[in-house]
């Protein structure tokens, strides 16, 4: 049997989609992200690409043509992978760019919704033919669901990709990566798919997904693996954000303390809103960038924190010991450069 040529690129395309994923599963973790919902949610991701890139290699080939329910089955098997990398991928944008599960939560039935009913209706499909059915004279009787489900699956496989983007600019922070960096090779594939007759869908979703885990990897300078929070190094990326009016950041909060910094991470994390970033700066000082100018909300948010540092210390003694605590806002100019110089000093 002879292999068809569109096969044989195929099947080259998703090898290939297969060792990136496989190299991206060897690349190595720090302690802070083992856990963490975001690298979970890229783990997820890498299965999707290995099971489709699998399945759609074996739906394409002539090898498997007039196997009872095979031909029906596998390429039910692939576009549930398909989609269900998209709706991993809109919750990963989700979590990367508010930090938060209850927000994850307050809107995953928005995200499922679309997936759930595309993956029911193709199983649906596989048996009872809802979309069409195949055989007699006339071959392939499309029907009038067919049409709806289509659209639906051509929006729900570009809607995360151009959320990512749109989360980025919206934010102004780009979290060490270009999001078109990932988008393109995603939207890449979702395209050249549905135009030709070779599959370079999971291959796009592979390249998207290696250059958002490689700047995971160049982001974790900017980390401090003990508490989570960017460190000193990723102070000059926020002055610059401020310096030159982008991003969300309209104030900050400073806060001192003598004692045990990991005990105080918590509380910051507990009292703060997820919507800020936290920087630790060493020996004890904490600065929060917050997406508010308004110094009674902050002035608020640095009593809770106040608060949850005396609380904390009242079971653990001697744990924290809260120096002082600072609001300023970025509401002009001059106080735009009067946090820059306060953050300045603080750095050295």
């Amino acid at each position: 049997m002879l292999i068809d040529g569109a096969f044989s690129v195929s099947l080259i395309f998703n090898i290939v989609a297969i060792f990136i994923i496989l190299g991206m599963f060897m690349m190595p973790r720090n302690a802070v992200e083992k856990n963490d919902t975001g690298t979970k949610l890229l783990k997820g991701m890498f299965i999707c690409v290995i099971i489709g890139a699998v399945f759609d290699s074996i739906s394409r080939s002539p090898l498997i043509t007039g196997l009872i329910y095979v031909d029906r089955a596998i390429p039910v098997i692939t576009e549930i992978s398909g989609v269900g990398f998209m709706f991993l991928l809109l919750l990963y944008t989700d979590y990367a760019f508010y930090g938060s599960r209850d927000h994850l939560r307050r809107h995953i039935v928005a995200y499922a919704a679309p997936f759930a009913f595309i993956a029911v209706v193709a199983v649906i499909n596989m048996f009872v033919g809802v979309l069409y059915t195949i055989g007699g004279a006339q071959g392939i009787t499309i029907h009038g669901l067919y049409f709806f489900f289509q659209i639906l699956e051509i929006f729900y496989l570009f809607i995360p990709a151009i959320y990512l983007l749109i989360c980025s600019i919206k934010s102004g922070r780009k979290k060490f990566f270009h999001p078109l960096s990932i988008c393109i090779p995603i939207l890449c594939g979702v395209i050249v798919t549905g135009i030709t007759s070779f599959s370079l869908l999971f291959l796009g979703f592979a390249t998207g997904l290696a250059f958002l885990t490689l700047s995971k990897v160049d982001s974790r300078r900017f980390v401090d693996a003990g508490t989570g929070f960017y460190n000193r190094a990723y102070l000059d990326y926020i002055l610059k954000m401020i310096a030159d009016k982008k991003g969300s950041f309209k104030g900050m909060i400073t806060a001192d303390i003598d004692g045990d910094g990991k005990a105080f991470s918590e509380v910051l994390k507990e009292e703060l809103p997820s919507a800020g970033e936290i920087v630790n700066m060493g020996k004890g000082r904490y600065v929060y960038f917050a997406d508010t100018g308004d110094l009674t909300e902050l002035n608020t948010a640095a009593s809770l924190v106040n608060m949850g540092a005396e609380e904390y210390d009242e079971d653990h003694p001697d744990k924290i010991l809260l120096r002082e605590t600072a609001c300023s806002c970025f509401k002009d100019d001059e106080a735009i450069q009067a946090a820059i110089k306060t953050l300045t000093q603080i750095e050295k």
